[in-house]
């Protein structure tokens, strides 16, 4: 069965990812759903409940100047504001707030709910709708057809997840939820049968445009290092060789 209504993004996964995608695409007057397994996890803390930090910090900031709601929430949910190597040079320097995670979670739930063109939808993702060789929407667990122009999958470690206690493992997302194994499934038969698509970035040339390589996912595997420190013209040569 289709879902009546078609959408411009179709977002899967409702995690940090998923919900800063679904705000954005929002935000900019497309029609957007997102599709998640809980809604009541939308924007949860897995564990450690803090934001920013060494190596991150700088990713909210981005976040935030795109008008994204992590910071924000951080703002309404934040127990601990702290500078990471104050006492040494800016360079490494780092902010980092501690969140309560219930508060958090209630703060990027709000914001969810109130954005408009978003929509909101509670079910696991377990196919994905592929027509001529592009992705043009997704089936959910019990059969419902979501159609759009883009979608988007930021499923995280809930694909194919397993969780390891010691020597014994399971299948698992996060605690006491259920991983997205038939998705994971789908995603290895799609990436057995398509090739991979190199798009060649010319930082030394004079020429704004030149065709997009298409090599094979094995020959891309087999010696993908060997581009690396290359010129373009040699890394194309490379490429020509593997077509």
């Amino acid at each position: 069965m289709d879902y009546p209504q078609r959408f411009g993004v179709l977002v899967i996964g409702g995690g940090h990812a998923g919900t800063e995608a679904a705000l954005a695409s929002a935000r900019m007057g497309v029609d957007t759903v997102l599709l998640t397994h809980n809604i009541e996890t939308l924007g949860q803390m897995s564990c450690n409940p803090a934001i920013g930090g060494i190596g991150k910090s700088h990713l909210v900031r981005e976040i935030d100047a795109l008008g994204g709601a992590m910071a924000r929430a951080t703002d309404k949910g934040g127990i601990q504001f702290r500078v990471l190597n104050a006492r040494k040079g800016p360079a490494v320097r780092a902010t980092r707030a501690q969140a309560d995670r219930v508060r958090y979670k209630a703060a990027i739930r709000a914001t969810l709910e109130s954005q408009s063109h978003l929509t909101l939808f509670q079910q696991s993702v377990d196919d994905l709708i592929v027509e001529n060789g592009r992705c043009v929407g997704a089936v959910t667990n019990m059969g419902l057809r979501f159609h759009a122009d883009a979608v988007v999958l930021t499923a995280g470690t809930f694909l194919g997840g397993v969780i390891h206690v010691g020597l014994d493992h399971h299948q698992g997302g996060r605690a006491g939820d259920q991983p997205s194994n038939a998705l994971a499934r789908r995603l290895r038969e799609l990436s057995a049968g398509y090739t991979l698509r190199l798009v060649l970035l010319l930082v030394d040339s004079d020429d704004a445009e030149r065709p997009v390589l298409e090599v094979t996912r094995s020959a891309l595997v087999h010696d993908c290092t060997a581009l690396l420190a290359w010129s373009v013209q040699e890394a194309a040569r490379y490429l020509e060789t593997l077509r």
